[in-house]
């Protein structure tokens, strides 16, 4: 069995900017044995990250929704029973038939102008607080949460509470916490049920729901209708705060792409559909379980394990689709998930959310004039113009403000909002600049593969480049780290470059026959370039050791 990869190695950087983690994950292979860290902490769990691997995964009959099909009971589902994302044929196929009589795209569709009328308010209230806003608390999160009340006919008096449980199970800060609100949330849906039961249901999502019987005479249970509710909330709440910050994220972070929308919202349809994959709202699949063992990708998943599909990483890979690292709005519209070829996954029409006009001007007016921050961010500092404006950032979650484009607080873009890379270079040049060093030469440093934003460097482990206990000495490490960095800058920067800033994480020791060091470029602008590198022991079977992380900033010079 391969050994587990620990995704706690990776510390914030899991969280604050997974793509470079899939990225790392899927150069090793396209299935994992992983740890995930707290509040997970469970390490019977494989994560595939390559998209063909994905595709099948997502289809393959052999992989149970439902956790009940290796006798296990998970706690969601516990606190409040099976919902359509935990279900498998038959049951799957016979709780659709009954929702799909009442959740229909006509009902869909007559809540636009009640969702045009909550849109326009929350934005008269981010432009009436003055010159600054946080979107995630401002706008993003009580327009969808609102919207799910009204669905779910919640009454105004309860908003408040409803909204702090469910932010408690779709965020928990502890497994605690969550409990707690798994518990509470069950037991006002079951009271809000049987109150609507007894006053007779009225026109909202769950009162037609709980009114709703089939040919048959078959009907939802309180418990499949309590399971419905929760599924609205997590399926409708978090994805729709997930679509709103990336998409404000890439169109801020790519200004020629914004002002491209802004003078012609034709473009809308597709600037969404591009904001779903190029900062998509679901990282993840839910959970799926072995219910016999298989193999997938060169890896053997025993019977019972719990499988999860990356959808964040595997389109991040640039075999199957265009890469996502700049927002096109313009581009042609690809294959997006192939979630249809799922028994239990169905196509639906688009959604409010993209549709060829603007709710309202002053969405463009918040957006000239609001310097929105990003809502978890780890750091901030003030620009150097002394207006007093500031940015924050927590990784790739980072909102830019126009503010920010003026004074070169992200750096310089071209006319498409890319990076604009100065010089060529290609893998000949590449590996010609890296033998010019003479360290190089002596450590018989190799560059592999260059380009698109990555490099990788490798190095024959000899015992001259080992220490006294026999490890791979830390200063060769350091060294194939900063010139991997250095090379992965190269590609969108051009040759000219020095290294500004540099840390590494020594993890383990490093032994085997060869050191790779394979590093990606986090976030460019025209001048400068962040950089992560993961550096691997490969030993004489090819098996990969995570021995190293380092981080590296480097910028452009004049040359």
């Amino acid at each position: 069995m391969a050994d587990i990869v620990d995704l706690a190695a990776y510390g914030a950087r899991f969280t604050t900017d997974p793509y470079s983690v899939y990225a790392a994950l899927r150069a090793r292979g396209p299935v994992h044995h992983v740890h995930f860290p707290p509040p997970d902490d469970a390490d019977d769990l494989y994560l595939i990250v390559g998209y063909e691997e994905a595709r099948a995964a997502l289809a393959d009959p052999r992989l149970a929704k439902s956790a009940a099909t290796v006798g296990v009971l998970l706690p969601e589902e516990e606190a409040l029973g099976t919902n359509l994302l935990m279900a498998d044929p038959p049951q799957h196929t016979r709780l659709r038939k009954l929702i799909a009589r009442e959740f229909t795209a006509r009902r869909v569709e007559a809540l636009r102008p009640r969702i045009q009328e909550i849109t326009e308010g929350l934005l008269d209230e981010m432009l009436a607080a003055g010159d600054r806003a946080d979107l995630i608390e401002a706008f993003a999160f009580p327009l969808p949460m609102t919207v799910i009340c009204e669905l779910l006919g919640v009454p105004d008096i309860d908003r408040a509470e409803f909204r702090r449980m469910s932010n408690d199970v779709v965020a928990p800060p502890t497994v605690e916490v969550w409990n707690t609100a798994l518990a509470d949330m069950a037991a006002y849906l079951d009271a809000l049920i049987e109150a609507k039961r007894a006053a007779a249901p009225g026109e909202d999502l769950l009162g037609a729901l709980i009114r709703t019987t089939a040919e048959d005479g078959d009907r939802l249970s309180a418990g499949e209708l309590r399971a419905m509710a929760f599924l609205l909330l997590v399926a409708g709440h978090e994805t729709t705060v997930s679509l709103i910050a990336g998409a404000v994220h890439a169109l801020l972070t790519h200004p020629g792409q914004l002002a491209e929308l802004r003078a012609d919202m034709g473009l809308l349809d597709g600037a969404v559909e591009e904001a779903l994959r190029h900062e998509g709202p679901v990282a993840n699949a839910t959970h799926r379980f072995a219910a016999e063992p298989f193999e997938i990708g060169g890896t053997v998943i025993p019977a019972g394990s719990a499988v999860i599909v990356s959808l964040a990483g595997p389109t991040a890979t640039r075999t199957a689709f265009p890469p996502p690292t700049t927002s096109t709005s313009t581009a042609p519209r690809g294959a997006t998930w192939p979630s249809a070829t799922a028994s239990t996954s169905a196509w639906a029409p688009r959604s409010p959310a993209s549709r060829g006009k603007s709710p309202s001007a002053r969405s463009w007016s918040a957006a000239r004039t609001s310097p929105w921050t990003a809502h978890r961010g780890s750091g901030s500092r003030e620009c150097s113009c002394g207006a007093g404006a500031t940015w924050a950032s927590d990784g790739r979650s980072r909102l830019m403000t126009e503010h920010d484009q003026e004074h070169g607080a992200a750096g310089d873009f071209d006319s498409t909002g890319a990076p604009d890379p100065v010089g060529a270079l290609d893998l000949p040049l590449a590996r010609k600049t890296l033998d010019a060093q003479p360290f190089s030469r002596l450590v018989r440093a190799e560059v592999t593969a260059f380009g698109d934003g990555a490099a990788t460097l490798e190095i024959p482990v000899r015992d001259e480049l080992r220490q006294q206990n026999g490890f791979v000495h830390g200063g060769v490490l350091a060294y194939a780290a900063d010139n991997s960095i250095t090379f992965a800058a190269g590609t969108v920067l051009g040759a000219a470059v020095l290294t500004s800033g540099f840390t590494i994480q020594y993890v383990r020791p490093a032994t085997g026959a060869r050191l790779v060091a394979r590093a990606t470029v986090a976030e460019a602008t025209r001048r400068q370039a962040v950089v992560r590198c993961d550096l691997f022991a490969v030993a004489d079977d090819g098996t990969e050791s995570l021995c190293a992380l380092a981080q590296g900033t480097v910028r452009a010079t004049s040359a």
